[in-house]
């Protein structure tokens, strides 16, 4: 027989330092600096860092959003929460199973990046990688959020380290030199093959490096002084992410020249491979570890992050109430074993396609690359309601403040999300998202009707 009481999260637990820790290490950015950069050429040429500005910008926005709604909706749901407190059933039905596409990549994409990576040095397979990878996640995690922060600060330095020095030193060594002219139009100029539409292309694949940024969504419940600190952490984790994210860009694209660029692009290995261009092997060894350390601090901050996003499903009678069961650390330790599940599948699709597509086929499009464009475009979809939602909640107030924060900057986002999707991201990948959204809206539709379901 079920048990229908529930267990609630420690209220308070985490602080607002922590938290933020937590976001900038869920947006891993020498991971997918490291990991997509191959993907980033491919798309705008070595202009990278102007895609992480524009999305920065965006995602700053959409962060005071998340911000306001965190005071009417403190709830580790998260996203849907929200826009189901806001919008209603429908609606936050329909946000939840689109942003299921963003729990289900950010399941494969940490640790199979750390798989690839270790089977590149080590020859270790990728399935023996997952193994390390989730056995290192479920220990940290289940010791509780404290011990997991401690070991994001020590993971976070050591992953910076092993990513900046190889980034200085290929500078060093390339043999145009360092000119600042020529490496801010590396980093900042739309390159003439791929113009603006490469941009706005990149910007969206950007979003789902910074999926993560809105941990405290997640942990709002949990964190000394709740939605204050959630309207703080988020926006913040944002601007953080952002900083990191365009220096990275513009240090490694600094002296890389067209040749080096084109060698380069859709290579998911690129920064590592342009180390040994350069007959740099040891960079390439250390950019290496630095990925590798930084998909272990994204797959730890996923690991606090979607538990809670399911455990909160459980309390509200859209999954199982034992899905709601915590620890004496109180971690939702089974929506822990249902992530590392579904950690497991991803990882062993997404891993042997990337890396060898023989042993299942043909893979799903171009493999992991387009999978994060299908987490860009559910994350997107999920943050565009969210500013519509605030919308909605700043109707009424019609101070200078409340019509720049509350109308005009949520539409001005959600407005972008909508052109990106709609007209950059290509035939293939608009039937694919039509389809995540007819599945969500069925979905919506048939769990509206459940009994029991409380979305407040």
């Amino acid at each position: 027989m079920e048990n229908n009481t529930v267990e609630t999260l420690q209220a308070g637990k985490i602080g607002k330092g922590e938290v933020v820790v937590m976001a900038v290490a869920g947006a891993a950015p020498v991971m997918c600096v490291g990991g997509s950069m191959g993907t980033y050429l491919g798309m705008t040429g070595t202009g990278v860092a102007l895609a992480v500005v524009l999305a920065t910008i965006l995602l700053v926005i959409i962060g005071l959003s998340y911000g306001s709604l965190a005071e009417k909706c403190n709830s580790c749901g998260g996203t849907y929460a929200y826009v189901a407190t806001i919008l209603g059933k429908t609606p936050g039905l329909w946000t939840l199973f689109v942003y299921y596409g963003v729990m289900a990549t950010t399941a494969a994409c940490p640790p199979v990046i750390f798989a690839i990576y270790l089977n590149s040095l080590t020859g270790i397979p990728i399935i023996v990688g997952w193994a390390i990878f989730a056995a290192l996640m479920i220990l940290l995690t289940t010791l509780g959020t404290e011990l997991s922060t401690k070991a994001l600060v020590i993971i976070f330095i050591a992953e910076m380290a092993a990513f900046i020095i190889p980034g200085i030193r290929c500078i060093t060594l390339s043999a145009e030199g360092f000119n600042m002219s020529t490496s801010l139009t590396n980093a900042f100029a739309p390159s003439p093959k791929f113009g603006m539409a490469g941009i706005l292309l990149t910007t969206l694949t950007w979003v789902w490096s910074f999926v993560g940024y809105e941990a405290p969504a997640f942990m709002g419940e949990e964190v000394k002084g709740g939605a204050k600190s959630v309207k703080f952490a988020i926006p913040v984790s944002a601007v953080l992410c952002g900083i990191i994210y365009v220096i990275s860009c513009w240090l490694w694209t600094a002296t890389m020249t067209p040749e080096q660029m084109e060698a380069l692009a859709n290579n998911g290995d690129a920064l590592a491979a342009y180390c040994t261009m350069l007959g740099y092997g040891s960079g390439a060894t250390l950019v290496s570890i630095g990925v590798m350390l930084a998909a272990l601090a994204c797959g730890l901050a996923f690991y606090q992050m979607m538990p809670r996003f399911l455990y909160d499903q459980a309390r509200k009678g859209i999954l199982s109430k034992n899905v709601a069961k915590l620890n004496k650390k109180q971690v939702p330790y089974v929506g822990m074993i249902i992530y590392a599940v579904v950690s497991f599948f991803t990882t062993m699709y997404a891993g042997y396609a990337y890396g060898g597509p023989e042993i299942f086929g043909s893979p799903l499009f171009d493999g992991v690359n387009d999978w994060f464009v299908v987490m860009a475009v559910c994350a997107t979809s999920s943050y565009a309601l969210v500013c519509i939602g605030h919308i909605k909640d700043a109707a009424k107030d019609n101070s200078l403040k409340g019509i720049i924060q509350g109308k005009i900057l949520p539409a001005i986002a959600a407005a972008v999300i909508a052109y990106i999707i709609i007209f950059t991201i290509g035939a293939k990948y608009l039937l694919v998202t039509l389809v995540i959204y007819a599945v969500a809206l069925v979905l919506a539709l048939i769990f509206r009707q459940k009994k029991g379901l409380d979305m407040t």
